[in-house]
């Protein structure tokens, strides 16, 4: 099981650590940030493929994993 590391800290790839905003992000050395809503760290059990989804989609936009998540929850809620 991965962790995802909070802003600032890197870890070798080897280790098994994603940075926040994936592993482009992390060698970019840069992360998007939504800065307009306030976050909270919850858990949540879901499919390891959308887990595998949420990392990839941020990876490829440049997105920090919370914004591909937003993104994700408000598709769906304002859609009902």
């Amino acid at each position: 099981m991965s962790t995802v590391c909070q802003p600032g800290e890197r870890h070798p790839a080897q280790c098994g650590v994603v940075p926040a905003g994936g592993l482009a992000a992390a060698a970019r050395g840069t992360r998007a940030r939504d800065t307009t809503q306030e976050t909270e760290r919850i858990t949540f059990h879901v499919e390891r493929r959308w887990i595998e989804a949420i990392r990839r989609q941020a990876d490829l936009d440049g997105l920090t994993i919370t914004q591909v998540v937003n993104q994700a929850f408000r598709q769906h809620f304002d859609s009902q």
